[in-house]
């Protein structure tokens, strides 16, 4: 599993790098107040090697 964040402002922690079926683990995603000035929306992508491949987790900023 690999996350990768939209923006530089954004970073991650995961409680852990490899998910077993039938359980969950824990994805922040840590960012800076002033980025959500400029941005309606903080996302990360996962990827992985189940299916689906690809997740994606978002922060939308109501303004």
């Amino acid at each position: 599993m690999s996350v990768k964040p939209d923006c530089s402002c954004t970073g991650y922690h995961v409680t852990a790098k490899e998910i077993k079926p039938n359980t969950r683990i824990t994805l922040s995603l840590d960012f800076q107040g002033e980025s959500l000035l400029t941005m309606s929306e903080l996302y990360a992508v996962i990827e992985t090697d189940g299916n689906p491949r690809y997740l994606k987790a978002s922060i939308k900023v109501k303004k």
